[in-house]
């Protein structure tokens, strides 16, 4: 073989080198591509979801308070509506009393036995 023929192959090895060179570059670089696109949408469809669980648990949370409330309502209603009823019995008592009815001193304790059955409904404002 003559210096020239080993050249000639030495040149043919070094472009097919450099095309496969080529070929894998292009190859990793559409590779990464992908990935960042993957990368890309996992994340978005992460987002959103955490976005969706945010809101789910805001409206629980909703839920929960305005449940509570109504319960604490209703509770708060019925202490109430059960003073008022302990006050007009004991104005009912009281408007049959004679001794009330003659406006006679002598019935002042009848007053304050009708307001000690009633004094923790308004101990709160003393």
């Amino acid at each position: 073989m003559n210096t020239m023929t080993i050249l000639n192959r030495i040149n043919k090895l070094q472009e097919r080198f450099e095309l496969k060179s080529f070929q894998s570059s292009s190859i990793l670089l559409i590779i990464l591509v992908i990935i960042c696109i993957i990368s890309f949408i996992l994340s978005l469809i992460l987002y959103l979801y955490l976005v969706e669980s945010s809101k789910q648990i805001e409206n629980i949370s909703i839920d929960y308070v305005k449940l509570n409330s109504i319960s604490t309502i209703t509770y708060l209603k019925e202490i109430i509506q059960n003073k008022i009823q302990v006050v007009s019995s004991n104005l009912n008592l009281l408007s049959s009393v004679v001794l009330i009815k003659q406006q006679n001193l002598s019935a002042i304790p009848n007053f304050e036995a009708a307001q000690s059955t009633t004094n923790d409904l308004t101990e709160g404002y003393g």
